[in-house]
């Protein structure tokens, strides 16, 4: 009986296995000259994936997945074709193909149904056209003085932290770049600096994206295709539940302060349909167009995608950054002197113009994105063939993870010590010499991120005014930092920003201590 059970199991095997081929067998062909790693049958590699769930050890995996091949790296997850590419060449054919639009399928695990990052490509076009508009050369000015006043307000409310133990100054951040993103591109100032409105939100997001992980490795597995309908009903389920209704707290405040569009609004966008405004009105404006797709839910989701991605990718970099000047005590003097050769009096504002003449300033941050990017991958899925190069081509159907992280690190681009902190790596003559997709911060292509045009002011600015005010130090050294991969997508660091401060005197040469 056992013998006849086992044989029978052997058999629903092997022929599964002859029907997956088969069924994928263009697949199979477009991959047969990629090297990628060991493949078992009905997981592929999602073997590697068993019991790694947090996102320390989803960094290791990843890392160790992709770290070994060339571009293109095949990887089976289930029954689902992943294909990872690193090389500059083949990230530029990817980033620009209007085949490469679709999100991958792994971001239907935040379950924003109807955000700018799961929505369809269709939908998506549409949108993105409307809120470019509020991200304008003119709405960026716009912006500008708001920028400089949260940032005074930062100035003040970390005063505290001098004299103080070394402390994570990641969460000082996150509320200064909450408080901006609302009062600047949704125009509704929720005063989290000063009033603490919206700081549970802060506290949610950790456990929001430890469970978008956690489900993320079980669908790395196996090739999840649960519904959410029945995840949500496990405990997991329930806690994301819960902890998605706190994320959207923030977007309900918000809806709550800016109401929709008055009659007088109405007609104002009716006969100057071009005229830029912040992006809440853009998106009240795509509802009263079409109310049928555009309800209070999508609203409120494309208000959540926002709000969360501009705060964490723009509190994630700063704290980055603050990080590497506190390593670098150099590199931080020769930081602070451009920006007191450019704008010594600390209680000024700093201007567009400004901005423009930290040079090297933003040559510093920028090494700190290479070496940390805000995104260690992100994932498209190919709707057509598209040919990679002569040798290699991205079948229909398949999955497609562009690798910020390895690319950023990889020595044929970056020399021997690519892991190296250097911010020469972006001198002039040595951008020249790179292909033009060997960096991006903010990805690329049409579908990059939103905020690309605007998001070095606020970094710039923010560092301006703290760097007038204070010095800070750290015991970290390079090789303690542990990296973090959130939901596949992000890249964080397990330390945070682990700083102390100093208050500089009017000169910047002598330093008090609380």
């Amino acid at each position: 009986m056992l013998t006849a059970i086992l044989v029978l199991l052997l058999s629903a095997l092997v022929s599964y296995s002859v029907y997956f081929r088969w069924t994928r067998r263009k697949f199979f062909a477009a991959i047969s000259s990629m090297k990628g790693p060991t493949s078992l049958p009905l997981v592929g590699s999602g073997y590697r994936f068993v019991g790694q769930t947090t996102p320390e050890q989803m960094h290791k995996v990843m890392t160790t997945l992709t770290g070994q091949c060339e571009s293109p790296t095949p990887i089976w997850s289930g029954q689902n074709l992943i294909l990872v590419v690193h090389k500059p060449e083949h990230v530029q054919v990817v980033l620009k193909s209007e085949d490469c639009l679709d999100r991958a399928y792994f971001n239907r695990y935040f379950q924003l149904d109807h955000g700018m990052l799961t929505t369809s490509v269709s939908s998506w076009k549409a949108v993105r056209k409307l809120l470019n508009m509020s991200l304008s050369p003119s709405m960026i000015n716009s912006y500008i003085p708001t920028v400089n006043r949260k940032s005074r307000i930062m100035v003040e409310q970390v005063s505290k932290l001098v004299g103080q133990p070394e402390q994570n100054f990641y969460h000082e951040v996150a509320k200064w770049a909450l408080d901006m993103i609302c009062a600047t591109v949704l125009g509704v100032d929720i005063n989290v600096q000063t009033e603490g409105t919206g700081v549970p939100y802060l506290k949610v997001v950790d456990e929001y994206l430890t469970l978008v992980t956690k489900r993320m490795s079980l669908g790395m597995t196996t090739g999840d295709n649960i519904p959410n309908f029945f995840y949500n009903i496990t405990q997991d389920g329930k806690n994301f539940m819960k902890a998605a209704s706190t994320f959207r707290s923030v977007s309900n405040i918000v809806m709550e302060r800016k109401v929709p569009f008055n009659q007088s609004e109405k007609d104002d966008y009716a006969a100057n349909p071009r005229k830029p405004r912040i992006l809440l009105d853009m998106i009240y404006h795509l509802a009263a167009a079409d109310p049928e797709h555009m309800n209070n839910e999508s609203i409120a989701e494309h208000l959540d995608e926002i709000i969360f991605a501009g705060q964490d990718a723009m509190a994630d970099v700063i704290s980055k950054i603050i990080l590497m000047l506190a390593m670098h005590p150099d590199i931080q003097e020769r930081v602070y002197q451009e920006i007191m050769s450019v704008c010594p009096d600390k209680n000024s504002e700093l201007s567009q113009e400004d901005c423009s003449k930290l040079t090297y300033t933003e040559m510093f941050c920028k090494e700190t994105l290479r070496l940390f990017p805000a995104s260690s991958f992100i994932g498209r899925k190919a709707d057509a063939d598209v040919k990679l190069d002569d040798r290699h081509t991205l079948p229909k159907g398949a999955e497609v993870f562009v690798a910020f992280f390895k690319m950023h690190r990889d020595p044929a681009i970056w020399g021997p010590d690519a892991d190296r902190f250097d911010p020469d790596n972006f001198m002039p003559e040595k951008v020249a010499q790179r292909h033009p997709y060997a960096f991006l911060p903010f990805s690329a292509g049409s579908r990059n991120c939103l905020g690309f045009k605007f998001a070095w002011y606020p970094v710039k600015i923010v560092l301006a005014h703290l760097i007038r005010s204070y010095r800070f130090r750290t015991s970290l050294k390079m090789d303690d930092l542990v990296l973090l991969n959130w939901s596949i997508i992000i890249l964080k660091i397990a330390q945070g920003s682990r700083v102390t401060l100093e208050k500089r005197t009017s000169n910047g040469s002598m330093f008090e201590k609380k």
